[in-house]
């Protein structure tokens, strides 16, 4: 049937949403009519993981919208015992200024432009390192795609580490036109891969959107 469709958008949140991604990623892996997907679908480890290794081989694909995906990274590894639930605060104004005296340079710069002042979800270091194994498997199938020219990221509330992968995967990416990083936890991190994209000498980017 895919063979006949050239821009699919997949939206669910049931049970066999994981595994519905596993499947168009297999398809993916072959099928040269697809032009764009948009998924809306909690993404999880295996979901990622396929889509990853589906684009790093497909070459006709050319947008890919995860706009709105939220990455469930509870589910990467951890319980709720290693888990920020309020990563990024809900400190009333006084509280802010009391706990700015005591920013470094680089964190009053980062408070300046409103960077997160938190950089991972996570408290526990060895649980952090398994979260962003997902990130790496799929900034690996980024970092061989060559097909694609528009990529919506936005809405995903990805960590400052997830994103930065991710940037750091589209550097030197041939036909990459297009990118919507808006609305996400943009860090220092992510602020240091995304100079090196846009500053590549083979970039070929037009549009950058980093939103709020």
């Amino acid at each position: 049937l895919l063979d006949c469709v050239k821009h699919l958008f997949v939206a669910s949140d049931g049970e066999d949403a994981e595994g519905l991604v596993v499947r168009l990623a297999a398809a993916l892996r072959v099928n040269l009519s697809l032009k764009s997907i948009w998924l809306l679908i909690p993404l999880k480890l295996e979901a990622v993981r396929a889509l990853g290794q589906a684009l790093a081989v497909n070459d006709a694909l050319n947008k890919l919208c995860l706009s709105g995906c939220k990455w469930d990274l509870k589910t990467m590894g951890g319980d709720d015992d290693n888990y920020d639930t309020d990563p990024y605060g809900t400190d009333t104004d006084d509280e802010y200024m009391e706990s700015s005296r005591f920013l470094s340079s680089d964190d009053e710069e980062e408070a300046a432009f409103g960077l997160d002042k938190k950089k991972s979800f996570y408290t526990d270091p060895s649980i952090a390192e398994q979260v962003l194994q997902l990130p790496q498997a799929f900034a690996e199938g980024l970092r061989h795609n060559t097909s694609l020219r528009t990529i919506d990221l936005s809405s995903c509330e990805l960590m400052d580490e997830v994103l930065a992968i991710i940037l750091q995967a589209l550097v030197g990416h041939p036909a990459l036109e297009h990118l919507d990083i808006s609305r996400n936890r943009a860090g220092r991190e992510s602020i240091r891969a995304l100079a090196e994209l846009v500053g590549h000498p083979q970039s070929t980017l037009m549009t950058l959107n980093l939103g709020e």
